[in-house]
């Protein structure tokens, strides 16, 4: 008998200790830093000291970590571990867009959410659980090893002694998020400022076409469209259309806000002067502009995006404040304002930015669960579907256009692609990633009223070098930017395959694996 209760207790501990041990692994994982058993362990060796010694803080850090990883798990595995991106979404996000967010999200993440609070519930059922303790003195030594392991290091290789150089991934976690968010306090301040006044200095300017009309996508990635060779007829306009076609040109960062403030305003000496954008410049040149926007405005604490668009001479936001009271839909509902902008009568060169929700996830929403053509899964299906009513938006864009009498121009291109998640599965979905050469290679190509012609580039082009490509395109000129290269040929020119992660480092496109369609 007493056999029997000496086994049972044995083993209700060693249950304890695993139920602990998988607790820890699943914390870890939920930060999405890579996974390494070792900081498993150690984060097992400090909580269980703390069981044997200061229970209440115990249950705290159990409670702490099981919320911390729960909420965080399903935004780790789609965002990755915190970065400059992250807080960036976060705070240029709205009611409606986390709700959109929230609800794209795959099951299988919310499981192991719960999974996660499951386990720290039996930790706490079980907390009088007694573990007799040998060698307290090395578990201690090693989960103060495996912490600074990383501090010391870069102590001894000159970069001072960083706690922010720590491995694991709770206190990992919690230092890039703060330091993450002020990093964008700093540079939110830094925008609101800048954009009062701009030094763009003389500007001249010699359009070659009366309205110019710059069409921002969202979320394309090349390769879903028929006319960059996708196998589903989703681009019939796109298709037949006369213009310039570039076949490698490269978003400049993987989400929305990244991407756009480094493609519409200028970087001198690596650094980026927001009151520097195309926005400023069209007005300085004489240009009357415009922007209407599918995507949303919050006030005067707003985006650098919106912001730019208040430096705009006449702006439309179908969505502001709530989303979710002010939701609009279709990108279709922008056509009178640009139908209104064309017939204004004004000796002026116009530009009119026109910002669609395009084939921003959750997908289906967009489409209000309709598609044409299947192809794989319902979400694919959608995602394709948003493609051919980009498609059609353009065609219609261009038909008010032709309308009138004076020239005109249109540039189209997407902020960013989209990643696939469960390929060949009936369940594969597109999300944001910044791993992939899809997320960077987007759609670009411009048509104008005179063109005869369809011309491919195939150099690459860099959103990076975008100022330049749009000075050529709209004859504006001025000493910041840059004319080293002929950007509407098929001339190679120089750095022009470099993409922005989420932690705002760049690489080239090229060191990047592929996710194929």
């Amino acid at each position: 008998m007493l056999k029997k209760i000496k086994y049972h207790v044995l083993n209700e501990k060693f249950l304890y200790c695993l139920f602990l041990f998988l607790f820890c692994i699943m914390v870890n994982y939920s930060f999405d830093y890579i996974f390494k058993i070792i900081y498993a362990l150690a984060l097992f060796s400090i909580l269980i000291l703390l069981k044997d010694t200061l229970k209440y803080i115990y249950i705290l850090f159990i409670v702490f970590l099981s919320v911390l990883g729960s909420l965080y798990f399903p935004i780790g595995q789609i965002f990755g571990s915190p970065s400059y991106n992250t807080v960036l979404s976060v705070f240029s996000t709205n009611y409606l867009e986390a709700k959109e967010f929230l609800f794209s999200i795959p099951v299988f993440y919310y499981l192991s959410s719960l999974l996660i609070l499951i386990l720290a519930g039996i930790l706490l059922i079980k907390k009088d659980i007694i573990l007799p303790l040998k060698g307290k003195k090395w578990l201690f030594i090693f989960a103060i090893a495996t912490c600074l392991h990383g501090p010391i290091k870069s102590m001894f290789s000159g970069e001072g002694f960083h706690l922010y150089k720590t491995g694991l991934p709770p206190i990992k976690f919690m230092i890039d998020f703060y330091r993450s968010i002020e990093k964008f306090k700093k540079d939110h301040r830094k925008t609101i400022s800048a954009l009062n006044n701009d030094t763009w200095g003389n500007v001249s300017s010699n359009p070659d076409y009366s309205n110019y009309i710059l069409v921002i996508g969202e979320s394309v990635r090349k390769d879903f469209m028929h006319t960059y060779g996708f196998q589903i007829k989703n681009t019939p306009f796109s298709d037949q259309a006369q213009g310039i076609f570039f076949k490698n040109y490269l978003s400049a960062a993987s989400s929305t806000q990244m991407s756009l403030m480094n493609t519409l305003a200028l970087r001198e000496n690596d650094e980026l002067q927001l009151q520097n954008n195309i926005i400023s410049l069209a007005n300085k040149a004489g240009f009357k502009t415009y922007w209407f926007s599918n995507q949303g405005s919050r006030g005067t604490d707003d985006t650098a995006m919106a912001n730019f668009a208040r430096k705009a001479q006449v702006r439309q936001f179908l969505k502001s404040g709530s989303w979710s009271v002010n939701y609009s839909g279709s990108d279709e509902k922008l056509l009178p304002f640009i139908e209104s902008a064309l017939n204004n009568e004004d000796s002026k060169p116009k530009l009119i930015i026109v910002h669609l929700m395009g084939s921003h996830p959750p997908v289906c929403k967009r489409t209000q669960d309709q598609f044409d053509v299947y192809f794989r899964s319902k979400d694919l299906s959608c995602y394709i579907q948003t493609i051919k009513d980009t498609d059609t938006v353009l065609k219609k864009i261009t038909k008010i256009a032709n309308e009138k009498k004076d020239k005109w121009s249109m540039m189209y291109f997407s902020d960013h692609g989209l990643a696939l998640k469960m390929q060949n599965n009936l369940d594969s979905q597109l999300h944001h990633s910044n791993k992939y050469k899809q997320n960077f290679e987007v759609p670009m190509f411009i048509i104008s009223s005179d063109a005869t012609q369809r011309t491919e580039i195939t150099a690459h082009r860099s959103a990076f070098s975008f100022l330049s490509l749009f000075s050529e395109w709209t004859g504006i000129k001025t000493e910041k930017i840059p004319e080293n290269c002929h950007f509407l040929s098929n001339t190679v020119c120089k750095n022009q395959t470099s993409v922005m992660l989420w932690n705002q480092k760049t690489v080239d496109i090229k060191d990047l694996p592929s996710d194929p369609g």
